[in-house]
């Protein structure tokens, strides 16, 4: 077995330094943007859209606000 002294300089030798990990806030917004994109293309690629889903949101607010909230 080796020294204890000769193994922690082994271990400090091989230290090289690494990059700052991402604050929590700014992970949290990636995992938001990812997810919102994960669900808009889930969206469409399903076609789940129906036929004049525009003009509803632009007359209905609360049908608007509910997609609101289910992109969010």
């Amino acid at each position: 077995m080796r020294p204890r002294e000769e193994w922690i300089r082994d271990l400090v030798d091989d230290l090289r330094p690494v990059h700052r990990a991402l604050t929590p806030a700014t992970m949290a917004a990636l995992w938001l943007l990812a997810s919102w994109i994960f669900v808009v293309g889930a969206t469409l690629a399903t076609g789940s859209l129906r036929p004049g889903v525009g003009a509803q949101l632009a007359s209905a607010p609360r049908f608007a606000l509910e997609c609101l909230l289910g992109l969010t």
